[in-house]
This record gives structure tokens, sequence and C-alpha cells, in this order.
């Protein structure tokens, strides 16, 4: 009986995380920020550890490559929702 409670709890929480989890990703997904949330999570490790802290060198790397992933983020969104990412089919059928 209780392993049977134990898997109702679980598969509850399981549920929810998959919806979260989800609803998180398309977000990312749809403003093209999958890159930067990696970026930010090798950031966080990083800080974790230690070495942003012990070099300001690779801290000013790892800003730059933030910043550069955001901008490539805004920039594909833009390219997205005008439509100039598609290709154009010069062939008639």
């Amino acid at each position: 009986m209780i392993l049977h409670r134990n898997r109702l709890i679980f598969g509850i929480i399981k549920k929810i995380l998959r919806v979260v989890l989800g609803t998180v990703y398309h977000i990312l997904a749809l403003f093209n920020l999958q890159l930067t949330a990696l970026i930010l999570l090798i950031g966080i490790v990083l800080y974790l550890t230690g070495a942003l802290d012990s070099n300001s060198a690779f801290k000013i790397v790892y800003e730059l490559i933030l910043i550069a992933s955001v901008v490539l983020a805004i920039v594909t969104t833009v390219r997205k929702l005008l439509g100039l990412n598609k290709k154009k089919n010069d062939k008639v059928k």
C-alpha cells in the first residue's frame, strides 16, 4: 500500500516537473534563448567553483560570450518573426 502511494506521489511530481520544464523550454525556444540558457548554466557552475572570481580575464571573456549569445538570439528571433530565414525556391511547380 505504501509503494502504491509513493508511485502516485512521484507520478504527480513527475507530471508537474514535466509541465513546468516543458513550458520553460517552449518560452526559450520561442525567443531562441537555448544557447544563452546553456551559457548561463555553465556560468553558474563556474561561479560555484570559484573560477570566475579568481581570474578577471576569464570573467570578461565569459561576459562577452554571454552578450554575444543574447545578441545572436535577438537577431535570430527578429529574422524568424520577419520571415527572413526562409529559403526561396526559384523553381515554379
